[in-house]
């Protein structure tokens, strides 16, 4: 009775992680979307300064919770192979050439005017890069929505 008893708090907990995992990546699409399109709603207000915030900020804590939970890394890969990195791209990584923009529309003379989150962004692209599998890494340096 145990045994059975264990077994079914285990798939209970790795179910639990995968629909984590699914809920995070739908979350992060969800806010990629938003800053898409306030991106040049320019100038920026408040609403749009914490639609930008809540973007880099949650692929930061998708980054910090996979990195510090095996488990839940364990299920980030299993996610991505059989989603794909392709779609795992498309769905939370937002496009170099828009990145861009935003830094340019949150710099005014000099002065950086957005969430620090947002410069740093290219470091957490970096840090997701290398919670895949290596030949996973390959392809994300390869496809054009990774970059």
């Amino acid at each position: 009775m145990k045994v059975l008893f264990i077994c079914i708090a285990l798939f209970t907990s790795l179910n639990s992680f995968s629909q984590s995992i699914e809920s995070y990546i739908l979350s992060i699409k969800n806010a990629k979307d938003e800053v898409e399109l306030n991106i040049d709603k320019t100038p920026y207000k408040k609403e749009q300064h914490q639609a930008f915030k809540k973007y880099f900020i949650q692929v930061q804590n998708l980054i910090n919770d996979v990195n510090g939970a095996e488990l839940l890394f364990s299920r980030f890969q299993s996610y991505n192979y059989s989603h794909g990195v392709q779609s795992l791209c498309k769905d939370i990584i937002l496009g170099r050439y828009l990145w861009n923009r935003l830094i340019s529309n949150c710099t005014k003379n000099r002065f950086f005017l957005c969430a620090d989150a947002i410069k740093a962004f290219g470091y957490y692209k970096e840090s997701l890069q290398r919670l895949l599998a290596n030949d996973q890494q390959n392809k994300f340096l390869r496809l054009a929505e990774c970059k």
